[in-house]
């Protein structure tokens, strides 16, 4: 992010996350994730130091508790976010959080070698890194120190701007050196104040109106920024930049294609989003090919062995052979060397035929056959013995090398297994990283009408679906028991939704406590969300997530407890490709899966149900599944048997 990022961030989003309550903080590679309480409902921030923050809806694949993340959570944790801003016209972001009778300034900085620092009374308590620079040290126990501040061009007079221009060789680098101003954004302001063409004009040739123009368009640009609306550039399939502003310099003179989104929030978590898929998918390929190198390190290994084996097995079946075909005579000289030894010691056993040399500390006498080959002869065996000897020790080295050599067949097998799944795992890592929309907090489902259902999965999401989600025109649907959850059915004005009703009433009915009741199938009536009320007759109360109903019920009868949960591969214009968990009626989910199983009320718990069907989808698909334990668990409403497995029509 570029200072104008900062600016527009903390102008729109940043201002959101004020009266947030802090919920908890985890760490993952080198950022941290605080997940927030804010005022209109839970929320992700991802702050990764020397790059980027910015609220996300995709949830990273792995977080830990690394770092100094233990002390932020110790200071952080419940704490409420009072103000939050940007110091001087810098990428450096603050926000002062008060918890309890303790106050602290948390600091981001996005600067090159940036810091996230926690300080309270100005003193820091614990860093990212600790740093020694030439202008500022960073360490716990000292002041927080930021870099040395640097020119506001949107505030400072020309004559300052024109002086500092001059650190530049020419124009665009005296705005990138000398103005500190993000390269694509100077290049950016000169297109659009028509000086573009001469960006590599001497300095000698600007004039204040030129430096006054420049600030104008800068000012311009900045101004548009702070409208929050976001845009993405792109090239090809990929996403290059991101900008708060209409990138006109990229759209216009690059011809590059530009998505625009809601908001500059959305842009940052894309494309950050994307960029956190490629640098997972190649930290698996780089673990991968770690693997890869200590195979190949152990295959080179086996083979020296197997070299070394097959070498000594050559030189032992060559000993025993030339002692087998001149046993009479190893017999003789062997009978020759106890007789010298007894009478006059080892020095006397060199008169004995073929004898070339002796250690007396081994026992060993290396004789020469008359075959004209050096064999070690052992003395304290017969002839027969050490012939013997040597064809063990020849069938033992072949046995070594056999077994390393069925090793090396085990290897390379490991190693053509582990090479050809590279990409599927990369591929896995790069979908663990996913987006999750607002309605998945809820049960959900998307009907084959193309409409919404969003079901609460307890009495604070049952008001909040019927409360925050359901408008007038939309369906309000339950089942006829006590303990099921609030569902509503988002229909689109002027358009239909017959087909959605049988649909949803299946998520109405299995997300019921007809589920855990054993129940084969029960009654779900629906009615307009105008039909639906929280105000009670006069003198009665109301529980939380309990409504009233007026009017006419219209019932859907003998809705079967049985449910398809599949998995679905979606693609998804900004955040790629990822894959999540669905459910709904067979017909539909089947539809929509790569793979799906059918389960009714059982007796298998949802943990043990969750690790079965991945176990299942992963042999059928041959891959990994693209989904976790914890998103299948989440889906199933309980205790549940099996009825059907099966490939779906997207497979």
């Amino acid at each position: 992010m570029n200072v104008i990022d900062v600016l527009a961030w903390i102008d729109t989003s940043g201002k959101e996350s004020l009266g947030s309550r802090i919920v908890n903080i985890y760490s993952t590679n080198d950022s941290w994730i605080f997940k927030l309480l804010t005022p209109t409902g839970r929320k992700m921030l991802k702050v990764e130091p020397g790059r980027r923050v910015n609220f996300s809806i995709a949830e990273s694949a792995v977080q830990g508790v690394s770092g100094i993340t233990p002390v932020l959570r110790r200071h952080l944790r419940r704490g409420l976010i009072k103000t939050a801003g940007m110091l001087d016209f810098d990428r450096i972001i603050y926000a002062d959080i008060v918890r309890g009778d303790r106050s602290y300034r948390l600091y981001i900085e996005l600067l090159p070698r940036g810091v996230l620092a926690l300080t309270t009374n100005e003193a820091i308590i614990a860093s990212s890194k600790s740093m020694e620079l030439k202008d500022r040290v960073v360490r716990p126990g000292l002041k927080y120190s930021p870099p040395p501040g640097q020119l506001n061009p949107l505030e400072a007079p020309i004559s300052e701007l024109m002086e500092s221009l001059r650190k530049g060789r020419d124009l665009i680098r005296g705005l990138v050196y000398g103005l500190k101003l993000p390269g694509e954004v100077a290049e950016e302001v000169l297109y659009r104040v028509g000086l573009i063409d001469y960006k590599t004009m001497d300095l000698g040739g600007v004039s204040e109106k030129i430096v006054e123009s420049i600030v104008e368009g800068l000012r311009e640009l900045v101004k548009e920024s702070l409208r929050g609306r976001g845009y993405l550039v792109k090239s090809g399939e990929e996403f290059i930049s991101f900008t708060p502003y209409p990138p006109k310099l990229f759209e216009e003179l690059y011809k590059l294609s530009i998505v625009r989104v809601s908001d500059f929030n959305t842009a940052l978590d894309s494309y950050f989003t994307a960029l956190e898929k490629y640098r997972a998918a190649e930290e698996e390929r780089m673990a991968i090919e770690g693997e890869v190198a200590k195979i190949l390190k152990s295959i080179e290994e086996q083979e020296k062995l197997i070299k070394e084996y097959l070498s000594k097995a050559s030189m032992y079946k060559a000993y025993f052979e030339q002692l087998a075909l001149n046993i009479n005579e190893i017999r003789e000289v062997i009978n020759c060397i106890e007789e010298e030894r007894a009478r006059g010691g080892w020095g006397s056993i060199a008169k004995c035929g073929g004898v070339v040399s002796y250690n007396k500390d081994s026992g060993l006498v290396n004789i020469k056959t008359p075959g004209g080959v050096e064999v070690p002869i052992d003395v304290r065996l017969n002839a027969d013995g050490n012939a013997n000897n040597y064809y063990r020790l020849y069938g033992e080295y072949l046995g070594k090398a056999e077994r390393a050599g069925k090793a090396v067949e085990e290897l390379r097998a490991k190693l053509l297994a582990l090479q050809g799944s590279i990409e599927a795992r990369a591929r896995a890592a790069a979908r663990g990283i996913k987006p999750k929309y607002w309605y998945e907090k809820f049960h959900w489902m998307i009907t084959s009408e193309g409409l919404l259902v969003i079901a609460g999965r307890n009495s604070d999401q049952n008001e909040a679906v019927v409360r925050k989600h359901m408008e007038p025109g939309d369906v309000f649907m339950h089942a006829d028991i006590r303990g099921a959850p609030a569902t509503v059915i988002k229909v689109r004005r002027g358009g239909g939704f017959e087909k959605s009703i049988r649909e949803a009433a299946v998520i109405a009915a299995c997300y019921s406590k007809a589920w855990s009741m054993g129940f084969s199938e029960i009654d779900v009536y629906w009615v307009l969300g105008e039909q639906v009320s929280k105000t009670p007759p006069s003198g009665e109360y109301l529980e939380k997530g309990s409504f009233m109903i007026y009017g006419r019920k219209n019932y859907v009868r003998h809705i079967a407890l049985n449910m398809a949960l599949g998995v679905e591969e979606v693609y998804d214009s900004l955040y790629g490709t990822y894959r999540r968990v669905i459910v709904g009626p067979e017909d539909v989910v089947k539809e929509r899966s790569l793979v799906y199983v059918v389960i009714a009320p059982g007796s298998i718990d949802s943990n043990a149900m969750a690790e079965e069907l991945v176990e299942s989808f992963i042999k059928m698909l041959g891959e990994d599944v693209g989904v976790s334990l914890s998103e299948v668990v989440e889906r199933l409403p309980g205790s549940s048997r099996i009825l059907k497995i099966s490939r779906g029509a997207s497979s």
